[in-house]
């Protein structure tokens, strides 16, 4: 049996269905992209129109921006994601933006403060007063210095007396004495500088500077020293000596010569030894009890590790008094010891 059907209007009339039976024809009476018509593919429309709510509508050019679900413009014209909400509200396709608002004018700068000035220069103070001159004589002290004043030029420092250990005031000849009695040759003529020992590996050796033990025949200070051999070791040499510029040179060309106040038992080997490298040496006597013996400069021999020949007396740094025989038993004390 065949039916005839009318289809009821479809979304504003949009078109008109005849079916009967199992044939249909759709008359398009509202073609895609026509105002008032369904949007075409990609919400295209023709010109003037524009897809909203899938549907071609006319807009005006600037006007009023899209009641959208995704928000309306802003009053400075910054649209959200809603250019794409605004299409679809009856208004334009997502209306332009309104005007920025006017930047704000800068505030004008205060003036700059007044510069303070300068305060006024303080006085200067009054100069100290001298320092009160030391006394010279032996050993005498440093004058006091004079205390600066304030902010004024400070007083002059007094003048020193005497200083250094010169052995009593001993003469400028006096290499030591031992008036003082320590490992320290008298201060003298620029001459400083310590007693010292020195010895093999295989040598027992004792040194000091003090009033020697009971077997000695003069008790008074002295640089004295015993040793002996020990049973390993080299035992070529053993002695002690004494420094006249802390081991720098010093110069003695206006000497001919020394005298040393000795006692031993056996003769001690005197050295004399230059900064140039150089050794040259002479035997000082036994004696009973302390005596004097003299070498001079011109009669010292070379000896085998000198590297020069001829003593420069200019030169000199040292004087040493060593044991003939290292091996055996030895000792002595040297008491004083002169130049001439």
């Amino acid at each position: 049996m065949r039916m005839l059907a009318w289809a009821f209007p479809c979304a504003f009339a949009a078109s008109i269905v005849f079916a009967c039976g199992d044939d249909k024809k759709v008359i398009d009476r509202c073609p895609e992209g026509s105002e008032n018509c369904k949007c075409g593919p990609q919400f295209h429309c023709n010109a003037g129109l524009a897809c909203s709510s899938e549907i071609c509508v006319k807009y005006s050019v600037g006007g009023s921006s899209g009641s959208g679900p995704d928000g309306s413009s802003g009053s400075d014209g910054a649209a959200g994601d809603g250019g794409r909400g605004g299409s679809r509200a009856a208004g334009g396709e997502g209306g332009a933006g309104g005007d920025a608002g006017a930047a704000g004018q800068i505030g004008a700068g205060g003036d700059g403060g007044v510069t303070g000035q300068g305060g006024a220069a303080g006085d200067a103070g009054s100069a100290g007063q001298g320092g009160v001159s030391g006394s010279a004589g032996v050993g005498g002290s440093a004058g006091v210095a004079g205390s600066a004043g304030i902010g004024g030029i400070a007083g002059v420092a007094g003048s020193g007396g005497a200083t250094g250990d010169t052995c009593g005031g001993a003469p400028v000849t006096t290499i030591d004495n031992f008036v003082t009695c320590n490992d320290r040759i008298c201060e003298l003529a620029g001459r400083s500088g310590a007693w010292y020992m020195f010895a093999d590996t295989g040598v027992n050796l004792n040194f000091a500077v003090s009033i020697p033990g009971t077997g000695w025949i003069d008790k008074t200070c002295a640089a004295w020293a015993i040793g002996g051999p020990l049973t390993t070791g080299s035992k070529t040499f053993a002695g002690i000596g004494l420094q006249l510029a802390e081991g720098a040179a010093y110069n003695l060309t206006s000497y001919s010569g020394v005298t040393v106040a000795l006692e031993t038992d056996a003769r001690v080997w005197f050295v004399v030894k230059t900064a140039n490298g150089g050794y040259f040496g002479g035997w000082l006597a036994a004696t009973s009890g302390t005596e004097t013996r003299s070498l001079s400069f011109a009669a010292l021999s070379v000896m085998t590790n000198s590297t020069v020949s001829i003593l420069d007396r200019s030169q000199v740094t040292e004087f040493q008094f060593t044991a003939e025989f290292p091996a055996s038993g030895f000792g002595w004390a040297v008491h004083g010891v002169t130049l001439y």
